[in-house]
């Protein structure tokens, strides 16, 4: 895959939903983000070391063990989740991790058996196709380096927005 033009690199740094302040990031704001009955997913290994910490359990955990590129070690997953893998290219979205993303949100509900998605490359945009396939009233939380926590109620809108950032990430353009 070619590297991303500067153009899209912008469009993809602008937040898909609210950004809260590294510094507002508290366990009542992220909690009272997620409704009763919402599917929650995580997109990376610090947001969802913090989410979980906060004592939210995520329906999906999409991590790579890496941070800023950086190895790191693991998160804990949820005790009652499954681990699956797939293979992902830096500053991209293959079409293989994509379509896991989907089966792991098939039929997803807040109390079913979650998934941790270990990702063999980098998961950065995996939030993307998690916007796409995760189901109306679930809620996308991944981190914006040096910013903060953005938090996607996902909804028509939210969807629509990132299928065209998935047809600019494919296109390359």
């Amino acid at each position: 895959m070619a590297a991303l033009p500067e153009g899209l690199r912008g469009r993809l740094r602008e937040p898909m939903g609210e950004l809260v302040p590294d510094a507002e990031v508290c366990r009542e704001r992220v909690a009272a983000a997620v409704p009763d009955g919402a599917v929650l997913v995580t997109v990376g290994d610090a947001t969802t070391e913090r989410v979980s910490g906060f004592g939210l359990e995520p329906f999906l955990c999409i991590i790579d063990g890496l941070e800023r590129r950086e190895p790191r070690p693991l998160p804990r997953a949820p005790g009652r989740a499954l681990a699956v893998r797939c293979g992902n290219p830096p500053g991209g979205i293959s079409a293989g991790c994509s379509d896991v993303v989907r089966r792991c949100l098939e039929g997803a509900s807040p109390g079913g058996r979650g998934t941790v998605l270990v990702v063999d490359g980098e998961e950065d945009l995996l939030a993307i196709p998690a916007c796409i396939h995760a189901p109306d009233g679930s809620v996308v939380m991944y981190g914006q380096p040096g910013e903060g926590l953005v938090i996607v109620r996902v909804d028509g809108a939210a969807r629509n927005r990132a299928k065209s950032l998935l047809a600019a990430v494919g296109r390359g353009a």
